[in-house]
């Protein structure tokens, strides 16, 4: 049989978070997390458990500065299941959030960046317009009804 549970609980400003998926035929998965925030800032520990794969443990920082949120993360992912690259990775991005506008930029150990735009049109309608490392540029309108 199937089922995903999750458990959370808040003591002394900690989050912590435990959950665990059964898929049938597959390997159970678990992850376990604990958060922290002071004052700006907000600090993630995982455990990652992907059933036969190595577990993967994350360290994730985010600071807010007004309208900003600039995340940083790290994995010791290394060689695994997840990434082959023989590199560790990490991940550092920003989100900024004036009005209508939303502007984001991120970036990995790969130098995969990305950058995005968004305009809120009103009415359920954004303007979109996206670029990457790999010279994709996209742009469009999406709806939300």
């Amino acid at each position: 049989s199937d089922y995903s549970a999750t458990i959370g609980y808040t003591v002394a400003g900690v989050s912590l978070t435990i959950n665990q998926n059964d898929v049938d035929g597959a390997e159970d998965q678990r992850s376990i997390s604990a958060s922290y925030t002071m004052g700006a800032v907000k600090a993630t520990l995982k455990n990652d458990n992907k059933g036969a794969a190595k577990d993967v443990n994350s360290l994730t920082l985010a600071y807010t500065a007004g309208p900003a949120v600039i995340t940083a993360s790290m994995k010791d992912d290394k060689n695994n299941n997840t990434n082959k690259d023989g590199k560790q990775s990490w991940d550092l991005g920003v989100v900024y959030t004036n009005g209508a506008y939303t502007i984001s930029a991120s970036t990995d150990e790969s130098s995969a960046w990305e950058a995005d735009v968004a305009y809120d049109l009103g009415g359920g309608a954004t303007l979109n317009v996206a670029t990457d490392s790999k010279e994709t540029v996209i742009a469009g309108v999406s709806f939300a009804f």
